[in-house]
Order: structure tokens, then C-alpha cells, then sequence
């Protein structure tokens, strides 16, 4: 399965470790990790001249999102969702 993030940005939820928004970035700990995964070249944006509203940590990239966390949350809950199940 796979998480669209906006644009023309998909990632395979298997490599998703956590959707954040924004607004946690406020945080000490959380805007030392967006620094230290930026100055690594880690991050990809996906806003494309929108307002950043979430970022999605991969294994190995954070995505920048125009859409909310919220949002990303329940598009990747309904992914589950329609996954068929085994009698």
C-alpha cells in the first residue's frame, strides 16, 4: 500500500515510522531532529510553494506535506481498511 502525500509524492506505508504535524515542530527535540535530518539532505519537499502542514518520517527521508497530519492519518487508516481480509 501506498501513502499519497501530495503532489506527485507516494511512499509505501511499509516504510512510514510516524505523521506529524507542524505544530509539534515548536518543540526543542523536535525542531533539533528537522535540523539534523535536513542538514543531512534527508528531506524531501513535498509542498511545492504551499505552507508545510505535516512531515512523515521514512526509514530513511522526511517528507514535508501540504496536507495535515490528520488528514495523512486517516487516508493511511482507510489504506488498512480496504485491505481484504481472510475468512
Amino acid at each position: 500500500m501506498y501513502l499519497h502525500l501530495g503532489g506527485e509524492v507516494v511512499v509505501s506505508s511499509a516504510e512510514i515510522i510516524g505523521v506529524f504535524d507542524i505544530n509539534i515542530a515548536k518543540n526543542p527535540s523536535t525542531r533539533d531532529f528537522l535540523k539534523r535530518t535536513q542538514s543531512k539532505n534527508m528531506h524531501v519537499t513535498v509542498t511545492l510553494g504551499h505552507e508545510t502542514k505535516a512531515f512523515v518520517v521514512t526509514n530513511d527521508k522526511v517528507y514535508l506535506s501540504p496536507i495535515t497530519g490528520a488528514t495523512l492519518r486517516r487516508r493511511s487508516i482507510s489504506l488498512l481498511n480496504s485491505i481484504p481480509r481472510e475468512p
